[in-house]
């Protein structure tokens, strides 16, 4: 399994310090962060990120997750595991929760558990990502020429229902399958439905 990259979010240097020589020893990059609004100006791909436990730094983290959809693996630690705090983080939707310090090869199989639980997830929400990008190209014509073509019409009925000339919808048509990257029409009807076109 490839060493995947983790974020650190804590408050305490010696904590985030700490951990990445921890991460370093297994063969593993970390980001450190300060807190949850200095993380908040990173990438966001796939990610592991443990967060230290400490005033609402999960609950924040982990609501920002469902809000904004990220696909984030979070990973809660503390000093000292308190049960209320544990359930809570498991509630809110954690991977895991350790105690801090721990044994590097013990985190390693811990962040391992996470990619392989969320390695489906982020395939799915890549490959979202991916088609929304192909449809994100169109301009709002191509789209409605899309959206037309999904109701299975016609070049002159597409033409006639957008008050354009068929010609000019097959040139529409035809821009469009390039920037979809799209072999037919049906392919690009595909496309745009699980890319959550709405079709109206």
């Amino acid at each position: 399994m490839s060493k995947t990259s983790v974020s650190v979010i804590d408050s305490s240097y010696a904590n985030r310090a700490g951990l990445i020589r921890v991460l370093a020893s297994v063969g593993r990059h970390a980001e450190p962060f300060e807190d949850f609004r200095e993380f908040l100006g990173g990438k966001f791909k796939r990610q592991v990120v443990l967060v230290h436990d400490e005033g609402t730094a999960v609950a924040d983290l982990l609501n920002w997750c469902k809000e904004v959809g990220k696909p984030i693996a979070v990973v809660p630690y503390a000093e000292r595991l308190r049960s209320r705090a544990l359930v809570e983080a498991m509630r809110l939707g954690a991977v895991d929760y350790f105690d801090w310090p721990i044994a590097a090869d013990e985190l390693d199989r811990i962040i391992d558990d996470c990619v392989e639980i969320y390695e489906p997830r982020w395939e799915h929400l890549e490959a979202e990502a991916q088609v929304r990008e192909l449809v994100n190209r169109l301009t709002p014509r191509e789209k409605e020429v899309l959206g037309c073509m999904a109701k299975g019409l016609s070049s002159r009925a597409i033409g006639e229902h957008l008050s354009i000339s068929p010609r000019t919808v097959e040139v529409h048509r035809a821009h469009l399958l390039s920037k979809m990257q799209a072999s037919n029409s049906p392919d690009a009807v595909r496309i745009a439905l699980k890319a959550g076109l709405e079709i109206r």
